[in-house]
């Protein structure tokens, strides 16, 4: 039986967003996207939905700038989508998690939560491709699925000419994102038991990607 509890890490541009649907889709098992999962709560008016809508009008303009918002005010967001993630997911028998703690201090909050995988798929990929990617990279606003125009085009013409660039695809804060996953990202995949990270090679197609991923389980 594979392994259901997967957290998918990896650089911006390595295929978190186009990979983790992919794979929950195979193992049947529900795909969890941080901000996905805050907004929908923001929508339904929950208590944690109105504090993160109140965190992000605070701080999102400085985010769409590509400035790092640090401190403790970064930590609530956190917060708050672990508290969500329990009132849904707490007894699953499995799910995706698309990036996983973002920052060191984040791995804590998981860990004393229970929020703990059997896999962890760390997707790497050199600055050079993931730049490349991102450039071609399209948001459907709608389904809130990211495609790559280059190596994963939708196939419905109506979707294609619905697609948006994303506000934080630009090439100085795309720059300013690799940089904090060198330093916070890769410590992040450091602090998991060394026996469930997987390093899978990203720069290569969706297909394969996925079916190396596959072949850990």
């Amino acid at each position: 039986m594979p392994l259901k509890k997967i957290i998918i890490i990896g650089p911006p541009g390595s295929g978190k967003s186009t990979l983790s649907p992919l794979l929950a889709e195979r193992l049947g098992v529900p795909h969890i996207r941080t901000s996905a999962l805050l907004e929908s709560e923001v929508h339904k008016g929950t208590p944690e939905g109105i504090e993160y809508k109140e965190w992000r009008k605070i701080h999102k303009p400085d985010h769409e700038k590509g400035k790092v918002v640090e401190g403790p005010h970064i930590r609530t967001p956190a917060q708050m989508f672990i508290k969500t993630f329990l009132k849904h997911y707490a007894d699953a028998e499995g799910w995706v998690l698309e990036r996983g703690p973002k920052q060191p201090s984040y791995y804590s909050l998981y860990e004393a939560a229970g929020i703990t995988p059997d896999r962890v798929i760390y997707l790497v990929i050199n600055e050079e491709d993931c730049l490349k990617r991102i450039q071609n990279r399209r948001l459907d606003p709608i389904t809130g699925r990211v495609y790559n125009m280059e190596i994963d085009p939708p196939q419905q013409e109506e979707i294609k000419q619905r697609l948006v660039k994303r506000k934080d695809d630009d090439v100085a804060y795309l720059k300013t994102r690799l940089s904090g996953f060198e330093k916070e990202g890769k410590v992040v995949v450091s602090m998991y038991p060394e026996s469930l990270v997987k390093r899978i090679d990203a720069n290569q197609s969706v297909e394969n990607v996925l079916a190396d991923i596959l072949d850990t389980l």
